[in-house]
């Protein structure tokens, strides 16, 4: 059994509360965050693993008829992409898939990208860092990530997992000024080539820990750090031998940034089945396949509502509850959210979401996982409705007639903005989504190049795309700004070259 090792954190005390010092685990006492040579591998003790006991039952015909009626309603030949656009839907019972469906050319091998997803799944590569001893909350970025600024080394792990590094960061996508966008300067402009040390070069704008700002930059820093310290014990395919592998997702891709270092914010392309055993990590505290990956205390700690969040927030929207790394149906009541998020979920489910309606919610008093694969445009999904009728097939809850979630929206003070415009003009940034999403959707998810072209419009349409007789895709801007993406191989994906 594990033995709880109080970690000591001492993070920044910019505010008046005491800082919440982290799970205990039983990792290794030794502290590698000092110079010297890496001590070699130790394997901690392992915490035993309950196996699912859940009897799976035969669905529901008239909860699945409910659910198809809302989740797959679209009409994929609509060119303007209205409705709930809904590829893949897999709800996981114990360790039984009770039902599944799937739509716009995609079946149960197909690979699907699961964006921000990502995320989560970087946060649990961290708790095996600390758990092993190669990091702890309070690791300084400066620690792993050479040539930053002074003041970005106040900055530390446990920042970053709560989404408060301070840094001037701007999470902005389409329909906003894409110049000024931080996270799209880094996946497809300046910081592309090295996408952590570009965020953590950023200035500090906020006292570290202070303030919750949703940050795709935090996720790539943590990320560079888990390749500083896990490369040279694993070799370049970490994650894999760490994660995916040992969770069964051999067939995932996770792309890298030109450093070779996963995407950790955004790139993680797998099955939905895949990431249904993702998400069963999450349920079944840390173990898969009866064998445990990250400590139990590491997958609780992610779960529990963050200190900076319940301080105060950035953009943040009204349904927002997040621990670390993930998404909560917790109440906020420091920000005036009094129920559940999804009150008609158990409250100890937990979400990894994504961009266009992404979602991997798993729920451990029902021994459920529920996936949602989409390619949502314009329409917010009803998480709480989605949820019930997903939860109504299995025979744990009623078929829900509504969602009981109030419309969404944002409520947190807007992120101050620094004036800041970077390197990368709008046509480049253009010119590089193209060319890397269509190497990405023809290589890593195997689609034709029509099928692709439909997936990558969106507004402004500014780009056009080839492929290549050597396999890599060039895109054009208006007959302008260039940039080329070369497929990397077998779970590695694309990457931008130019």
């Amino acid at each position: 059994m594990l033995v709880p090792l109080a970690l000591g954190l001492l993070l920044p005390t910019a505010w008046a509360e005491a800082p919440d010092p982290g799970p205990e685990l039983s990792p290794q006492q030794t502290d590698t965050t000092t110079a010297g040579p890496p001590p070699e591998p130790v394997t901690p003790v392992p915490p035993p693993c309950a196996t699912a006991a859940s009897a799976a039952t035969e669905p529901d015909p008239a909860a699945v008829a409910a659910l198809e009626a809302y989740a797959f309603s679209a009409d994929w030949g609509d060119k303007e992409r209205r409705g709930l656009r809904t590829d893949a839907v897999v709800i996981l019972k114990g360790d039984t898939v009770v039902y599944e469906r799937y739509a716009n050319g995609y079946t149960p091998d197909s690979v699907h990208l699961g964006w921000s997803m990502s995320k989560t799944a970087t946060a649990l590569l961290a708790g095996m860092a600390v758990q092993d001893g190669r990091l702890s909350l309070d690791t300084s970025v400066c620690t792993h990530i050479d040539g930053l600024p002074e003041a970005s080394c106040a900055v530390n792990l446990g920042h970053l997992l709560d989404f408060a590094s301070g840094f001037d960061w701007l999470e902005t996508y389409e329909g906003q000024s894409p110049t000024r966008s931080s996270v799209l300067a880094m996946l497809y402009g300046e910081g592309r080539d090295g996408m952590g040390a570009f965020v953590a070069g950023h200035p500090v704008r906020d006292a570290p820990g202070s303030v919750y700002m949703y940050s795709s930059g935090d996720t790539n820093v943590v990320a560079t750090m888990l390749d500083d310290v896990f490369r040279p014990l694993h070799g370049a395919d970490w994650p894999e031998t760490l994660l995916l592998d040992r969770a069964g997702m051999q067939g995932a891709t996770w792309e890298r940034d030109g450093a070779g270092v996963p995407v950790g914010s955004s790139y993680l392309w797998a099955t939905p089945r895949d990431f249904a055993r993702l998400g069963a990590v999450l349920r079944d505290g840390g173990c898969a396949k009866g064998a445990p990956l990250v400590a139990p205390e590491w997958v609780s700690w992610m779960g529990d509502v963050s200190e900076p969040i319940q301080r105060a927030a950035y953009d943040r929207w009204s349904d927002n509850v997040q621990g670390r790394q993930l998404w909560l149906n917790q109440p906020l009541p420091a920000h005036g959210l009094q129920t559940r998020p999804w009150p008609q979920v158990p409250d100890d489910a937990v979400a990894m979401l994504g961009h266009w309606g992404q979602s991997v919610t798993a729920i451990p008093s029902l021994d459920l996982v529920i996936v949602r694969m989409a390619d949502d445009r314009g329409t917010r999904m009803s998480k709480d409705r989605f949820l019930a009728h997903a939860i109504a097939v299995t025979g744990d809850g009623p078929i829900p007639t509504e969602a009981q979630d109030p419309p969404a929206g944002p409520v947190g003070d807007p992120t101050p903005l620094s004036g800041r415009v970077y390197a990368a003009p709008l046509l480049q940034l253009g010119s590089a989504f193209a060319a890397k999403g269509a190497c990405s959707c023809i290589h890593v998810a195997g689609r034709d190049e029509d099928w692709c072209r439909d997936w990558l419009r969106v507004s402004p349409d500014v780009a056009r795309w080839r492929l290549r007789k050597d396999g890599s895709v060039t895109a054009r801007a208006l007959g302008m700004a260039s940039s080329t993406a070369r497929y990397q191989g077998p779970g590695r994906g694309c990457v931008l070259v130019d």
